[in-house]
């Protein structure tokens, strides 16, 4: 029996990756004699050259996964492959499994599959392939002229090491790994036992409810196994592991971390849980050769947590798990997502606040998105709150939801506002590397305490410049200002920023560059300069650029001194369309 799979994976914002589920049903189909093979889609395909593919492999069956964000396009395919060549069209993946009435909806899907599919796909080709009927097989749903026929789902597959490991080959994966840096997706088990109110787990476990555990792990040993043979196959560079919750279980965790560098060298990535490590733990993780862990951070207010994502964690718990990966030389990622229903803006401030706590080495920041069979979902589409639109891209700012506290306008301010952070704890925990630590003062955090000269209010403040790809804080001083610090210094203190002109007024009329000055002393009055440049890029193509830069403050070592930057445009006359900055300004200790 050949079978053809479809994998949309199309204007997700990631990078291409491997679909795991697809690929286990794609080695059992081959264990038991029959043919799989994939269209795996990156990007959009036309109806032509989907049916010349189809019909190039001519399969008995054409079966479809999808996800959620994906499926508008599934069906489009679905329905031009149905019309095109008349074979019998299978949907799974997650989409189907948790709103399975919605996908037989659609005409063109004969048969759908609910749950985990490996029992189910190849009862289902083998009787095919005899020719026998299939309507009886637990786990699918099968249309019978206008009757649809729907199944129980079978137990869990409780010893996953039983299960084949995952077809790689028939996946473009070389090229996905290319694609990927080398980085490659694995799985040490499945299942989640939280309950966050945004997550398709919690429909999971309600459809398998009395049907085996939900939470299952590999064999430390059946794990490394199937790393020694992709390593046999393809050149990785790391491995990435995509478990929901890989610290799980401490005794596990102890043994791989025993187990994988005995016989690997290559970094590794994981998702863990703060309720589920601690230091010991993170520094096992360490040890064994982990790099990063992401951790679900999600929303910086413990209301939010609490009452509307069903995440229970303390504030300090998630500030102790990242103080602790500092700590022992583990990267961090934190995951965040705002514009959920019954979110103010004050609560994405205060996701943007513990952030800048945090200082992760990166920030994942999505709009929540309402997904079936979640108790958000539900709460949603009860209250009329969602426009029925799933965003393909997992980090558009957009909003489909009508939130009268929190309208779309603000979300979309609030996620770039963490974007832009994002840039800025990339560059802050790049320096605390270059200095062995964190600054001994960050200029912009001090604005609130610093005297201010300014013709305009907002000639002054917190900004964010991307110039090049490369995005700093910034502290914005629009000419004619100045800003006077009053500050105690450190043994051994330099100044270190960055002076910029923000690129959208590079080609504005006006002026004729910009005077960037720095001074400093015990008194304002005795005050002397200690570094001028002048920046001019709107004429001088040379300046588009930062202009980065160290200044001594040996002079004034542990005493309490006045430090002023000011900036004045070099023709007085001429002041418009100057928003010039200094780029993370920082005291450090030499």
């Amino acid at each position: 029996m050949r079978v053809l799979f479809l994998y949309p994976d199309v204007g997700t914002m990631l990078p291409p990756d491997y679909q795991h589920g697809v690929g286990i049903l794609m080695a059992l189909l081959r264990r038991a004699g029959h043919q799989p093979g994939l269209i795996y889609l990156h990007d959009e395909i036309g109806r032509e050259e989907l049916a010349a593919r189809v019909r190039a492999f001519n399969p008995g069956l054409f079966a479809v996964s999808s996800a959620s964000n994906q499926f508008p396009r599934a069906k489009r395919y679905a329905a031009w492959v149905k019309v095109d060549t008349g074979l019998p069209i299978a949907i799974g993946g997650i989409h189907p499994t948790l709103a399975p009435e919605e996908v037989m909806a659609e005409p063109c899907f004969d048969i759908l599959c609910r749950g985990e599919a490996e029992g189910a796909m190849v009862e289902l080709a083998d009787a095919q392939d005899r020719g026998a009927d299939f309507s009886g097989i637990r786990n699918l749903w099968v249309r019978r002229g206008d009757e649809v026929i729907r199944n129980e789902v079978r137990p869990l597959v409780e010893d996953l090491d039983a299960l084949p490991f995952p077809d790689r080959e028939g996946f473009p994966f070389e090229w996905i790994l290319e694609q990927r840096g080398g980085n490659c997706s694995i799985l040490s088990g499945r299942g989640c036992p939280y309950g966050c109110t945004y997550c398709a787990n919690e429909g999971l476990r309600e459809l398998y409810r009395g049907r085996g555990r939900f939470v299952r792990q590999r064999s430390v040993g059946n794990v490394l196994a199937e790393m020694r043979e992709i390593l046999a196959r393809y050149r990785v560079t790391k491995w990435d592991f995509n478990d929901d919750i890989f610290t799980l279980k401490r005794e596990w965790l102890k043994e791989f971390c025993d187990a994988y560098p005995r016989e690997f060298r290559l970094p590794f990535d994981v998702n863990v849980r703060v309720e589920t490590v601690d230091e010991d733990a993170l520094k096992m993780l360490k040890d064994a050769g982990c790099d990063l862990i992401r951790v679900g951070v999600e929303s910086g207010s413990e209301r939010v947590r609490r009452e509307i994502m069903g995440r229970r964690m303390q504030t300090e718990d998630i500030v102790r798990v990242f103080a602790a990966a500092d700590r022992v030389g583990l990267r961090t990622w934190s995951f965040n997502m705002t514009g959920l229903p019954g979110e103010t803006p004050a609560d994405a401030d205060e996701t943007y606040r513990l952030n800048r706590r945090l200082c992760p080495d990166h920030m994942q920041v999505s709009v929540f998105n309402p997904y079936p069979a979640t108790r958000l979902h539900d709460l949603c589409a009860e209250r009329g709150l969602w426009s029925g639109e799933t965003r393909d891209g997992y980090f558009v700012p957009d909003c489909s939801l009508n939130l009268p506290e929190f309208p779309p306008d603000a979300v979309r301010q609030a996620h770039q506002k963490l974007v832009h952070l994002r840039d800025w704890c990339h560059t802050t925990k790049k320096l605390r590397r270059e200095l062995g630590g964190p600054p001994a003062f960050d200029l912009v955090d001090l604005i609130e305490q610093a005297e201010v000269e300014t013709p305009e209010k907002i000639f002054v403040g917190e900004d964010f410049f991307t110039i090049s790809g490369d995005t700093r804080r910034v502290l914005r001083i629009h000419p004619p200002s100045r800003i006077r610090f009053r500050l105690t210094l450190p043994a051994a203190p330099a100044l270190r920023f960055a002076g910029a002109m923000h690129p959208q007024v590079w080609d504005k009329e006006g002026g004729d560059g910009v005077v960037f000055t720095v001074r400093a002393g015990r008194m304002v009055r005795t005050m002397k300069t200690i570094f001028e440049s002048t920046i001019d890029p709107k004429r001088v193509t040379a300046d588009r650029r930062w202009h980065d830069a160290v200044v001594d403050l040996s002079a004034w070592a542990g005493k309490r001194v006045y430090l002023e930057f000011s900036t004045r445009t070099v023709d007085p006359a001429r002041p418009d369309h100057n928003t010039v900055g200094f780029g993370f300004p920082v005291i450090m200790e030499r």
